[in-house]
């Protein structure tokens, strides 16, 4: 598992997150996300695709899908960045 913080939708902080988790913890089989632009990129595509590893996303719209991570989000924004 990895994460970083970024303050722009570019898919290089997301390419770097992948290949760090990836060279701590191996490669998973899939990796779920929701269809921002960073993951719908050809650049992750083709990271994934190098990586043998199936993509994974939420339905559009439905923060129900991944309502976990949704809800982290909404908590982090609310208290520490509002």
């Amino acid at each position: 598992m990895g994460w970083t913080l970024s303050d722009t939708l570019d898919t290089a902080p997301v390419l770097d997150t992948v290949k760090e988790a990836v060279g701590r913890y191996g490669v998973p089989a899939i990796i779920n996300s929701d269809q921002g632009c960073q993951f719908t990129s050809g650049e992750y595509k083709n990271l994934l695709r190098q990586y043998g590893i199936r993509q994974s996303m939420s339905r559009k719209g439905d923060p129900y899908d991944n309502a976990v991570a949704e809800h982290f989000f909404s908590r982090l924004k609310r208290e520490l960045i509002h």
